[in-house]
C-alpha cells in the first residue's frame, strides 16, 4: 500500500525567500488514477491510472524547479477538470454516430479529444476555462516531450494555442472591473479605526504584563514562567495550573481553551494582529505575500540622507523570486509603518523567545548518540520549521494555545467589522478590505502625488516593467476616474437646467471643483476676462494657490499661468494662436537640446499636454492656428485695452 502510494507522490520545494529559508512539500496525486467520491461540494469523477502514469513525469519534471505548494494544488485543481470533461464524454460513449474514443496515455489527447474539450470548457459557467486550458496544455505538452518528442510530433503536439483570453487582462483592458481605490476622506477613516484598534491592543498587553511583573496576588513571573513554556500547548501537564489567576478570560467560545483565553491578556491573537497587518498593507502599498515575508531580524534600514527622521522598510516579493522591495516610513509617527511593526514585534517578543528555547532544546537532544534516526529526522525538521517560524513578524497565539503565524489566505473579516463599527463607507456601500484594494489605493495616490509621473508610481509599486503598471493606472483607475466624472457633469447638467441656466463655463467649473460662487458664475456669463494667452478667467483675483502660491490676495493675477492647471481657465478658440505658437517652439526645443537636458525639463510634459489641448479643436481651425503662428514673429496679445491706451488713441 505504501509503494502504491509513494508512485503517485509528488514532492517539491518553494521558492525561500527574504532569508525565511526554502520549504519542502509533498502531494499525493492518488486519485487522478483511483478516482474521487462526491462530497462536501466536490464532484465525483472516475480515476483513469494509465493517464495518470502518463503524465506523472511531466508533474515531476514542474516540480524540479522552485514551486509553492499551492501553485501545484491548482495545477491539480484544473487537471481534475479535464477528468470530469472525460467522465461526461464516456457517458455519451454509446450514442449514434459517436467520434470519441477516452484516452489512456497523452498520445490520445491531440485532435477530436482536445477540440471536444475545447468546446466543453467554452460552454462551462465560469470565469476559469483560461487557466484551466494553460494547465492541461502545459502537463500534456511537457508529458508528451518527455515520453517520446518523435511521436508526441507526429500525434499533434504541442496543443494549440490557449483560445480563452485572460479575464484579469481583459476586464482591465476593457473597463469591466470595479473603480477600486479609496478616496483620501476613506483611506484616512479606515486608518484611524485600523490604529485605534492597535492602540487599544498595545494598552492591554503592556497593563497585563505591568500587573504580571509587579507580582499582584503574588503572581511574580506567571508569564514570564509561561512564555517559557515551549510548546505553548497549555492543555499540557507542564503549564502552570494557576496561570494568570487574576486576569479573567478575554473572550469566551466554543474550541477556546480556558488558559488561553487568559494569555491573551498578554500576546496577540489573530484578530489583533490583523489590523496592523492590514494598516501596514495600507500605508505601504505592498500585496499580502510581500507584507508576510518581512523577516523579523532585517526588516528595517536607515534611510540613506535623512536617518534620523525616516527608514527603509525591506521586504522581498515572493512572484519575483524574492527581489527586493522597498519602502519608507517616518521613524516618530505612531500611526506609520515603522512603529506599528515595532509595536507587533513588542506584542510577540514572548512567542518569539518560547521558539528560541524549544529549538535550543531540541538541539540539545540531537545530541544524544543514542537517538534513533527516525526521532532524530523528526527533531531536524521541527527545528528547521522552529527557525522559519522565529523569523517571522507576525507571530500570535491560536485558540489551541500553538504559536502560528498570519497565512497567505487571509480573511479580513474582524477588520471589515471594525470597519462596519466605524460606520465607514466607499461609494455607499460598506467597506470591505482587500489587497487589491489597498494596492490600487496606493497606485493611484502614488501617480496623483508624483504628478502623474509612471516612472516614480513604477518604483513605488515595485514593478519591474511599465506593462504591470498600466493594470492600475491606465486599464483601470484613471478611466474609471474620468467615467465618474462624466457621471458629475450629468448631475450638474440636471442642477443647472433646473435653476433655468446652462452654460458650459459654469458647468466645467462644477465639474473641477464641486462647486461654483454665484460672482464667478455672473462674471463667465458676461464672458469672463481674456488674458494675454487667450485664456478665459473665471476670477482674475483668485488664481489657484497650487498654481500661482506668491499671489497677493485681492490684486490681479501678474503671473498669468493659465495653461499650467488653473481651475479658474477656460481654453477657448481665442487662445488657440497662442497654443500653436507655442507648440512650435516647443518643437525647436526638441529638436535642438541635448536629449538629457530635454528630458529633464518639464518641456516635454507641457508639449504633450499643449498637443492634447490642440487636438480639442476641429481640424479648420487647428490649421488656420498653425499657419498663423508661423506668420507672425510674436503671438497676438489677447485682452481689452487698458482706460490709459483709449485714452491715448482719442
Amino acid at each position: 500500500m505504501g509503494e502504491a502510494t509513494d508512485m503517485f507522490l509528488v514532492e517539491g520545494c518553494s521558492a525561500g525567500v527574504n532569508g525565511h529559508g526554502s520549504l519542502k512539500w509533498a502531494v499525493s496525486v492518488k486519485e487522478l488514477a483511483c478516482g474521487r467520491a462526491s462530497g462536501r461540494g466536490k464532484r465525483a469523477f472516475t480515476g483513469r491510472p494509465a493517464l495518470t502514469h502518463s503524465i506523472m513525469p511531466a508533474l515531476r519534471d514542474m516540480c524540479k524547479n522552485t514551486l509553492s505548494r499551492g501553485s501545484f494544488k491548482a495545477i491539480l485543481f484544473h487537471l481534475r477538470e479535464f477528468w470530469l470533461f472525460l467522465d461526461e464524454m464516456d457517458a455519451v460513449v454509446n450514442a449514434p454516430g459517436k467520434c470519441y474514443s477516452s484516452p489512456s496515455t497523452v498520445f490520445g489527447i491531440p485532435g477530436v479529444v482536445w477540440a471536444l474539450f475545447k468546446d466543453w470548457l467554452d460552454a462551462q459557467a465560469n470565469n476559469s476555462q483560461h487557466y484551466t486550458y494553460f494547465h492541461c496544455k502545459r502537463t500534456f505538452d511537457l508529458g508528451a516531450v518527455l515520453s517520446d518528442p518523435v511521436i508526441a510530433v507526429k500525434t499533434g503536439y504541442p496543443l494549440p494555442l490557449n483560445p480563452f483570453p485572460n479575464p484579469q487582462k481583459v476586464a482591465a483592458r476593457t473597463g469591466l472591473v470595479d473603480d477600486n481605490f479609496l478616496e483620501p476622506d476613506t483611506i484616512r477613516a479606515a486608518a484611524e479605526a485600523l490604529y485605534s484598534h492597535v492602540h487599544a491592543t498595545t494598552s492591554r498587553i503592556g497593563e497585563a504584563r505591568r500587573r504580571a511583573a509587579s507580582g499582584v496576588s503574588g503572581s511574580g513571573d506567571t508569564f514570564y514562567r509561561f512564555a517559557a513554556d515551549r510548546g505553548w500547548d497549555l492543555d499540557a501537564r507542564s503549564a502552570p495550573a494557576g496561570a494568570f489567576a487574576e486576569f479573567a478570560p478575554l473572550v469566551h467560545g466554543s474550541g477556546v481553551n480556558h488558559l488561553v483565553a487568559r494569555a491573551w491578556w498578554f500576546v496577540p491573537r489573530l484578530n489583533d494582529l490583523m489590523p496592523a497587518f492590514c494598516l501596514v498593507m495600507l500605508r505601504t502599498g505592498w500585496n499580502t505575500s510581500t507584507t508576510l515575508d518581512m523577516n523579523a531580524g532585517d526588516w528595517v534600514r536607515d534611510h540613506p540622507t535623512r536617518p534620523a527622521q525616516l527608514v527603509q522598510l525591506v521586504s522581498a516579493k515572493g512572484r519575483a523570486r524574492g527581489r527586493a522591495q522597498s519602502a519608507y516610513s517616518s521613524k516618530h509617527k505612531a500611526a506609520h509603518p515603522y512603529q506599528v511593526i515595532k509595536t507587533v514585534l513588542e506584542w510577540n517578543k514572548p512567542l518569539r523567545d518560547a521558539l528560541r528555547a524549544a529549538e535550543i532544546e531540541l538541539s540539545d537532544r540531537l545530541d544524544d548518540s543514542e537517538l534513533d534516526l527516525a526521532l532524530r529526522q523528526r527533531h531536524e525538521k521541527e527545528i528547521n520549521r522552529l527557525r522559519m517560524l522565529r523569523r517571522r513578524i507576525w507571530l500570535y497565539i491560536n485558540s489551541r494555545g500553538n504559536v502560528s503565524c498570519i497565512g497567505q489566505y487571509i480573511s479580513y473579516s474582524y477588520v471589515n467589522s471594525l470597519f462596519s463599527a466605524a460606520c465607514i463607507s466607499n461609494k455607499g456601500k460598506p467597506l470591505l478590505f482587500s489587497q487589491e484594494l489597498s494596492r490600487n489605493t496606493w497606485a493611484m495616490f502614488a501617480y496623483q502625488t508624483s504628478g502623474y509621473n509612471a516612472l516614480v508610481t513604477k518604483l513605488a509599486l515595485g514593478h519591474k516593467d511599465l506593462s504591470s503598471l498600466l493594470h492600475y493606472i491606465n486599464q483601470k483607475s484613471i478611466r474609471n476616474r474620468h467615467r465618474r466624472e462624466f457621471f458629475d457633469f450629468q448631475s450638474h447638467v440636471l442642477d443647472e437646467v433646473t435653476q433655468g441656466r446652462l452654460h458650459p463655463g459654469i458647468l466645467r467649473v462644477l465639474v473641477e471643483r464641486g462647486k461654483i460662487s454665484k460672482s464667478e458664475a455672473e462674471h463667465l456669463a458676461r464672458g469672463g476676462t481674456r488674458t494675454c494667452q487667450g485664456v478665459t478667467c473665471a476670477n482674475p483675483y483668485s488664481p489657484d494657490p497650487a498654481v500661482v502660491p506668491d499671489h497677493a490676495p485681492g490684486t490681479v493675477c501678474i503671473s498669468q499661468s493659465c495653461l499650467n492647471g488653473c481651475s479658474k481657465a477656460f481654453a477657448t478658440l481665442d487662445c488657440l494662436e497662442y497654443v500653436a505658437r507655442r507648440i512650435l517652439e516647443l518643437r525647436q526645443l526638441e529638436a535642438k537640446m541635448p536629449l538629457l537636458a530635454w528630458t529633464g525639463s518639464d518641456h516635454p510634459h507641457d508639449l504633450q499636454f499643449l498637443e492634447q489641448l490642440f487636438e480639442r479643436f476641429s481640424e479648420d481651425n487647428r490649421r488656420m492656428a498653425i499657419e498663423k503662428a508661423e506668420a507672425s514673429p510674436m503671438p497676438r496679445c489677447f485682452t481689452s485695452p487698458s482706460p490709459a491706451s483709449l485714452l491715448k488713441v482719442r
